[in-house]
C-alpha cells in the first residue's frame, strides 16, 4: 500500500508540474495577428508586422538559431483601419542568407522563427505556394494554410481578393478572421511563412478605382479606397 500511495503522489506531482508549465506557456504574450513579408532583399531582410489590442512597443528581439544573445530592432506603429487594434511594423536588415532566426515581441512573449532566402538554390529546391481569393470561408483558408505549412514552403504568393472585405468598415470582421486563419501558416517547428500579396478588386471600395469619379493616381487616394490593403501590407 505505501508503494501504491507513493506512485499516486508522484503521478499527481508530475501532473501538477505539467499543469504549471502549461499555465505559464498560456500566459506568454501573443499578438492577435502576425504577417511576415519583404520590402527589400529577401536574402538579408525580413519585415515583421503584428497587430494587437494591447499597448506594446514596436520592438522585435531576434537571434540566429544557436545563439544565446538577442538583438533588437525598432519600427513604428499605426492604426489598424476601423478598429481598436494597432499595427506594429519592424524591418530587420543585415541578416545572413539561408538562415533561420528566432524572434519574439518582448521577453514575455512567445517565440517564433523565420528563414531568409538562400543565396544559392542549386543544391536545394525553392518551394513556394501560389494562389488567391483566400478567405471565402475561414475554415477553408485555415485548412489550405495548414497544407502549405506541411510542405515547409519558403513563402506564399497571393494575387489578391484576400479577405473579401471590399475596403468596407462593416466588413472589418473579415480581416479579423483572416488574421486568425494566418496563424495556421506556421510550421510545426514555429516558423512563420512569409507572404507576398497583391491587390484585387475585393480590396477596393466600389470594386475598381474607376468607380470613383474624382480618383487620382496617388498614394492618398489608394489608401482611401483600399484602406485595409495599404495599411496591412508593407
Amino acid at each position: 500500500m505505501p508503494r501504491i500511495r507513493l506512485l499516486i503522489l508522484m503521478g499527481l506531482a508530475g501532473a501538477f508540474v505539467i499543469a504549471v508549465f502549461s499555465a505559464q506557456a498560456a500566459e506568454r504574450y501573443a499578438p492577435e495577428g502576425v504577417l511576415l513579408t519583404w520590402q527589400q532583399d529577401p536574402l538579408t531582410t525580413m519585415t515583421i508586422d503584428w497587430n494587437t489590442t494591447a499597448e506594446r512597443e514596436s520592438v522585435i528581439q531576434y537571434r540566429k538559431d544557436g545563439e544565446q544573445d538577442w538583438k533588437q530592432a525598432r519600427g513604428h506603429s499605426f492604426p489598424f483601419p476601423y478598429s481598436e487594434r494597432t499595427v506594429h511594423r519592424v524591418e530587420i536588415t543585415a541578416l545572413e542568407p539561408g538562415t533561420r532566426y528566432q524572434f519574439r515581441f518582448g521577453e514575455d512573449s512567445t517565440e517564433l522563427a523565420f528563414r531568409t532566402m538562400p543565396a544559392d538554390i542549386s543544391s536545394a529546391p525553392l518551394r513556394f505556394a501560389i494562389g488567391g481569393d483566400t478567405r471565402h470561408d475561414q475554415e477553408w483558408m485555415e485548412r489550405t494554410n495548414r497544407q502549405a505549412a506541411k510542405f515547409d514552403v519558403d513563402f506564399v504568393t497571393w494575387g489578391g481578393d484576400l479577405a473579401y472585405a471590399d475596403g468596407r468598415e462593416d466588413r472589418l470582421y473579415r480581416w479579423v478572421e483572416w488574421f486568425d486563419a494566418m496563424k495556421e501558416l506556421i510550421t510545426d517547428d514555429g516558423r512563420v511563412i512569409p507572404v507576398l500579396a497583391g491587390i484585387g478588386n475585393h480590396e477596393v471600395l466600389g470594386g475598381y478605382f474607376y468607380n470613383h469619379d474624382d480618383y487620382e493616381q496617388n498614394d492618398a487616394w489608394r489608401e482611401r479606397i483600399a484602406p485595409y490593403f495599404y495599411a496591412l501590407f508593407a
